[in-house]
């Protein structure tokens, strides 16, 4: 598949752009327009592409332009720059914020060229997890009243996040500024304007201060954003999250009248309930993962941009640009200000880590450790049972991969039972298994203790893939069920990994969910083994689809002693589920040739 050739202009927020393109397996950097500072130059010269100051320098064919360059309320005419590569019919996109006129322009010069002006934040991961699970809730419940609070330099971004959330941005009234008090404190300059959006009643608290050293300091008052529905309150804490949903829970009563916990299954639910990543990412993750990952996204969503799209998306920016401006005007300039920067962070950080007031960080795309802590005991009886229907593949598999060098990949190895397998299969190859879980890692590792001919070739690493340097060279990767565990972008992050880093015939062994689970009844029994005097059975007690492609299973696991229930553990399963067939489909896009094995495996083979 050709790369789309893609044209940057702007080297100062525009080097997340450059990164996100130069590790794209879509688009390839064709070259940056610049006023030709040391900076662009270097840039230039480091990722080997032409340095161009004058839109008329370009001759080559370019699928897209970025203009990552102020607007006029930035002091910057990156909109005169984006009405100028129009004109040569080349769609792009414009970094925001930008004057309704400058939209207005940038449409009417476009013709039949993709334009968008990108938001880029409403891309990020966390805002993602908040906007898809405000559509959810208020499928279910009355959206009551609204906030957001943010510096009024990320004002636009955090009044398109709002408008997405609530569903548009056509009407709004707004009151005045409330009135406010000062201090000597810094940290002040909190505006206050209460308005409506539609029939929603909102509160804008935008902070006016500027800290003179650092324009993007602080980053505290980036985006909080709160909704309240008539069912509880889903809360943006900051604008890389968490996201957190907070359910308006009922005191429970028997028929009698009288507290009662023993008559609505509510009260099971918990009184908070993060949505996505529970750790939130790093500066360092955020910028060589999360902002890229939102330049890719707002890339795929301008090829994908019908003239429908882009007018509808021109004037819901066009609201937005509106909103920003009057609230402005009621708020007042930016107050430049000196932050008193006294104290030290990683003191703080790491003296609540040290009292175990801070969870230890957990690399992983997902958090999984709640979903195994209580029922890793179980998960060989069932969820693995099977092994034995899968040895003829494993067979297959370790006869392919013999003969190349390299090691074996087991990415998601869980309790190393199909790990081991494939190290006694295969006598001389050493493998790298990953699992980020630590009750996985116990499990496995206590079995491998008891499997002295193969443990000497087994290395287990405490990381996701996404912490995997791929430095070995690689004979063969399996895959084994991790794939349900991550979301549909972070599979495809997954499959794009791998094409870009394993040598022409290295096969890879997938594992997926079986459909049958998806129409499973609930109070299915699922799986039943026994150990010893005792019965595990593992039944499905609830099931949902929340989303697309997302289903939430709830699993009873029972251990019986005879008839007498020994104990009985609950545990809810989230699982993206993708047929072979899609999955199929991706890899083949990709440089893999594929083979359907069966409707819970496949084989694919690196071609090119």
């Amino acid at each position: 598949m050709k790369k789309k050739q893609i044209l940057v202009c702007g080297t100062g927020f525009g080097k997340i752009y450059l990164k996100a393109i130069a590790e794209s397996k879509e688009y390839e950097l064709m070259g940056i327009l610049g006023k030709g500072s040391d900076r662009s130059r270097l840039l230039s010269k480091n990722l080997n592409v032409p340095m161009y100051t004058d839109i008329k320098e370009i001759n080559q064919n370019v699928d897209a332009a970025c203009v990552v360059v102020p607007n006029a309320a930035g002091g910057g005419n990156g909109a005169n720059i984006a009405k100028s590569i129009l004109a040569k019919g080349i769609p792009t996109l414009l970094e925001h914020p930008a004057h309704e006129v400058e939209i207005v322009n940038c449409i009417r010069e476009s013709g039949s060229a993709a334009f968008m002006l990108n938001p880029f934040y409403r891309y990020i991961k966390p805002i993602r997890d908040f906007l898809e699970a405000a559509q959810i809730i208020s499928k279910h419940a009355h959206l009551i009243n609204a906030s957001l609070e943010c510096a009024i330099h990320v004002l636009y971004d955090g009044i398109d996040i709002l408008g997405c959330a609530l569903g548009g941005l056509s009407t709004w009234k707004l009151g005045n500024v409330a009135e406010s008090y000062t201090t000597s404190m810094a940290g002040g300059g909190n505006r206050v304007i209460s308005g409506i959006i539609g029939m929603v009643p909102v509160t804008f608290i935008v902070n006016t201060n500027v800290d003179r050293n650092d324009i993007d300091h602080p980053l505290h008052l980036y985006h909080r954003i709160e909704l309240t529905f008539s069912t509880g309150r889903l809360c943006l804490v900051n604008t890389h999250g968490p996201v957190i949903w907070l359910p308006f829970l009922h005191m429970p009563r028997d028929e009698y009248g009288t507290l009662s916990i023993n008559v609505e299954e509510e009260v099971n639910i918990p009184s908070g309930v993060t949505i996505g990543n529970v750790m939130l990412p790093s500066v360092k993750e955020t910028f060589e993962q999360i902002w890229p990952d939102a330049v890719k996204k707002a890339l795929e969503i301008l090829f994908k941009q019908n003239r429908t799209e882009k007018m509808s998306m021109a004037q819901y920016q066009i609201y937005v640009s509106k909103l920003w401006s009057e609230i402005c005007q009621k708020v007042g300039y930016m107050n430049i200000v000196d932050y008193d920067n006294f104290g030290d962070i990683k003191s703080i950080f790491y003296d609540l880590e040290k009292r175990h007031l801070i969870k230890k960080r957990m690399t992983g795309l997902n958090e999984i450790e709640n979903v195994y802590g209580e029922t890793v005991e179980f998960y060989d009886l069932s969820a693995l049972s099977q092994i034995g229907n899968k040895k003829i593949v494993l067979n297959k598999f370790a006869d392919m991969v013999k003969d190349l060098d390299g090691i074996i990949l087991d990415i998601g190895a869980g309790t190393g039972k199909t790990t081991i397998e494939m190290a006694n299969m295969i006598c001389d190859k050493e493998i790298i298994a990953l699992e980020p879980s630590a009750y996985m890692r116990t499990a496995f590792m206590a079995r491998l203790m008891e499997h002295n001919e193969v443990k000497e070739r087994i290395s287990l690493l405490p990381i996701d893939v996404g912490k995997y340097s791929f430095r070995d060279k690689i004979s063969g990767v399996m895959c084994m069920g991790v794939l349900g565990h991550l979301k549909r972008d972070e599979q495809e992050k997954l499959l794009y990994k791998l094409d870009k880093n394993l040598n022409i015939n290295v096969p890879i062994l997938i594992e997926l969910l079986e459909p049958k689970f998806l129409v499973a009844p609930v109070g299915s029994r699922i799986s039943v083994a026994t150990q010893g005097r005792l019965r595990y059975e593992t039944y499905i007690t609830d099931i949902k689809q929340v989303g697309m492609d997302q289903w939430t299973w709830r699993l009873t696991y029972k251990v019986f002693c005879g008839k007498k229930i020994v104990s009985t553990v609950d545990s809810l399963m989230s699982w993206n589920y993708q047929s072979v067939e899609k999955i199929l489909n991706q890899l083949t896009k990709m440089h893999f040739r594929t083979a359907k094995l069966s409707e819970t495996l496949l084989l694919a083979i690196k071609a090119r």
